[in-house]
């Protein structure tokens, strides 16, 4: 599993620093960027931490994370295309909330 690879493009699309994440997860920033930069694997524990940080699902970083070795060839490609269309709804269904909310407190 490649738990860097997959906490980055998550962490990306958020929009935060690994300073930001490492705050909001209760962890130090080194170890976040040694785990992105395939240095450190983390312990379920801490996935579980920085999933709840980013509010995305623990599966989503985990289909994120799945070595090409893990899955048949023939299914990669769909994995990838499953797992951009995953992180697009749920930073769009963020992004959604957010501007109902301000358009909720303008309206007060």
């Amino acid at each position: 599993m490649r738990y860097g690879k997959a906490i980055r493009i998550c962490r990306a699309a958020k929009g935060l620093s690994q300073k930001e994440l490492a705050a909001k997860a209760g962890i130090g920033s080194s170890h976040i960027s040694l785990i992105e930069a395939g240095k450190r694997s983390p312990s379920l524990g801490t996935v579980e931490k920085i999933c709840e940080a980013l509010n995305v699902p623990t599966h989503l970083v985990m289909l994120l994370a799945a070595d090409p070795r893990d899955v048949r060839a023939e299914h990669m490609e769909n994995l990838k295309d499953l797992s951009g269309m995953i992180l697009q709804l749920l930073v769009g269904a963020e992004s959604r909330k957010k501007e109902k909310d301000e358009r909720r407190h303008h309206s007060s």
